[in-house]
C-alpha cells in the first residue's frame, strides 16, 4: 500500500515539473518573427486596417450598382380647422379631417463616364377626405429621368481611377506592416540578446574575480603581492557585482518588452539563440529598386497623389459655372380607385436646363485655377523628390549588406581571439607572469570583443529586415 501511493505521489509530482515545463522555452529569431507577425497586436492592428480598407472599397464598389429605394410617407393625416376666403373677402373657418399618402419606387443609376443619373420611378398618391367621405388617388405608373450636368466637373470618372489605387495601396501596405512587424521584432530581440550577453559577461567577470582574489590573498600571506594590488581587484569584484545585478534587471526588461510586443507573456521565456548562421543574400541594386517599384505602396501612392492634384485641378477648371439639364418622360393618371391609376395613363414630358454662369467675381475663379495648378506642381516635385530618396536608401542598403556580413566574420575571429588572449593572461596571472592591471585590461578587451560581436549581428539583421520592408523582395535570390 504504502508503495502504491509513494507511485502516486512521484507521478503527480513528475507531472506537475512537466506541465511547469510546458510553458518555458528557448526561442530562435525565426521563431519569434513568426510569432509577432500571427498574434503581436501590431499584427492584429493591421489587419483589421486592412480589412477597413476592403470595405471601404466595397462601400464604393456598391455605389457603382443599380440603387432600389422605396419611400413614402404613410400615413399623413391632419385633423385642422381653415379659413376660406369668399368671394367677398370676408373668411369662413371649416373643419377638416384628412390623409394623404404617398409610396415611390425608384430605380436609379449613375453614368460613371458622363457623371449624370439615370432612374427609373414609379409612385402612388391616395387623398382622403373623412369629412365629406372624398377619396382619390393619383400616381405615376412608369417614369424614366435623367439629370446630366453639362460641361461640368465628373467625380465618378476620377474616382474610377483613384479608388481602385487606394485599395492596392492598403493590400501593399498591409504587406509592409508584416515587414514592419518582423523589424521592430529583430530591434527587441537583440536587445535581449544584448542583456543575455552582458549578463553571461558578468557572470565571468565576478566568477574569474573571485579565483583572482583568492590567489592574491594567499600571495599577500606569502609577501609576494601588495595590498594596493589587493584593493584594485576588491574594487574590480564591486564592479562586476553591480554589473552583474544591472544586468539581470536589463535582461528581465528587454524579455518583458519582447513577450509585450510579440504578445508570449505566458510563455516563460528562458533564452534565445544567436543567430549567428546568416542567410545569402543574393539581390542587386536593380532587382531591389525594381521590386520595391512593383511592391511597395508608395509608388501606387505617388501615382494617386499626382491623380488627386490633377482632379483638384480639373475641379477648379469647371466649378467656374453649372448648368444641368434634367429630363423626363412618363405616364400619370387619377382616378376613385386604386386600378384606375394604371388603365390608359396619360403621357407626361418635362425637359429643363439649369444653369448658373458668374459675370463679375474679381479674378476668384483663376485664383482657384492658380492654385490648384501650384498644387499640382508641388505634389509632382515633391513626388519625384521623395523617390529620389528612396531609391537611395535601397541602393545603400544593399551595397552595404554585404559589408556588415564582411564585419561580422571580423567580429566573430577579434571575439575568438580576445577570448583566448584572456585566458592565456588569466593563466599568467596564476603564475605571477603579468600583473593584475594587464589582467583587467585583457578582461575589458574580452568584454568589448563580444559586445562588438553581438552589434555586428544586429547591425546586419536589423538592416537585412529593413531591406525587407523597403523591397517587399525574396532577398535570397
Amino acid at each position: 500500500m504504502k508503495r502504491i501511493i509513494v507511485t502516486i505521489l512521484f507521478f503527480i509530482i513528475g507531472a506537475g515539473r512537466l506541465l511547469g515545463q510546458d510553458n518555458r522555452a528557448v526561442l530562435t529569431l525565426d521563431a519569434v518573427i513568426a510569432k509577432a507577425k500571427s498574434q503581436s497586436i501590431a499584427a492584429k492592428i493591421a489587419q483589421s486596417e486592412k480589412e477597413n480598407k476592403y470595405y471601404q472599397f466595397l462601400t464604393y464598389k456598391a455605389g457603382l450598382r443599380p440603387q432600389l429605394a422605396l419611400d413614402g410617407n404613410l400615413p399623413n393625416y391632419s385633423k385642422d380647422v381653415f379659413g376660406v376666403v369668399q368671394p367677398d373677402g370676408s373668411l369662413i373657418f371649416q373643419r377638416r379631417s384628412q390623409n394623404n399618402s404617398a409610396l415611390g419606387l425608384s430605380l436609379s443609376q449613375q453614368i460613371a463616364a458622363t457623371g449624370g443619373t439615370l432612374a427609373i420611378n414609379s409612385n402612388l398618391n391616395r387623398f382622403d377626405d373623412f369629412d365629406r367621405s372624398v377619396k382619390q388617388y393619383s400616381g405615376i405608373p412608369v417614369s424614366i429621368s435623367l439629370i446630366q450636368p453639362l460641361f461640368a466637373f465628373n467625380k465618378n470618372k476620377w474616382d474610377k481611377k483613384i479608388e481602385p489605387m487606394k485599395y492596392e495601396e492598403a493590400e501593399k501596405e498591409y504587406t509592409k506592416e508584416g515587414e514592419d512587424i518582423a523589424s521592430q521584432t529583430v530591434k527587441l530581440y537583440f536587445n535581449v540578446l544584448d542583456a543575455q550577453a552582458d549578463l553571461e559577461l558578468a557572470k565571468k567577470n565576478l566568477e574569474s574575480g573571485r579565483v583572482i582574489f583568492d590567489i592574491e590573498n594567499k600571495r599577500i600571506e606569502l609577501g609576494t603581492t601588495t595590498k594596493d594590488k589587493i584593493l584594485q581587484i576588491k574594487l574590480q569584484l564591486l564592479k562586476s557585482t553591480q554589473d552583474l545585478s544591472n544586468s539581470e534587471v536589463n535582461l528581465k526588461t528587454s524579455l518583458f518588452n519582447l513577450k509585450s510586443f510579440i504578445g508570449l507573456n505566458d510563455l516563460n521565456i528562458i533564452g534565445l539563440t544567436v543567430p549567428d548562421i546568416l542567410p545569402p543574400v543574393n539581390i542587386s541594386v536593380e532587382k531591389a529598386i525594381s521590386s520595391a517599384r512593383k511592391n511597395r505602396a508608395e509608388f501606387v501612392g505617388y501615382l494617386r497623389r499626382k491623380l488627386e492634384a490633377e482632379r483638384d485641378l480639373d475641379l477648379a477648371k469647371k466649378e467656374r459655372f453649372a448648368v444641368n439639364l434634367a429630363a423626363t418622360y412618363g405616364y400619370s393618371n387619377i382616378g376613385n380607385t386604386l386600378t384606375s391609376v394604371y388603365v390608359r395613363p396619360n403621357s407626361q414630358q418635362t425637359i429643363s436646363i439649369d444653369l448658373q454662369l458668374p459675370i463679375l467675381d474679381w479674378g476668384r475663379n483663376k485664383g482657384k485655377i492658380s492654385v490648384a495648378n501650384s498644387n499640382l506642381r508641388t505634389v509632382t516635385y515633391t513626388i519625384e523628390q521623395e523617390e529620389i530618396i528612396f531609391v537611395q536608401e535601397i541602393t545603400n542598403l544593399v551595397e552595404n549588406l554585404k559589408l556588415i556580413a564582411t564585419n561580422i566574420t571580423i567580429a566573430r575571429q577579434a571575439d575568438e581571439i580576445a577570448q583566448e588572449r584572456y585566458e592565456l593572461n588569466n593563466e599568467q596571472f596564476r603564475f605571477g607572469k603579468i600583473t593584475v592591471t594587464d589582467l583587467n585590461i585583457s578582461l575589458s578587451e574580452k568584454d568589448l570583443a563580444k559586445r562588438a560581436y553581438v552589434t555586428a549581428l544586429r547591425t546586419f539583421w536589423e538592416s537585412y529586415y529593413q531591406l525587407r520592408v523597403l523591397t517587399l523582395a525574396n532577398l535570397n535570390g
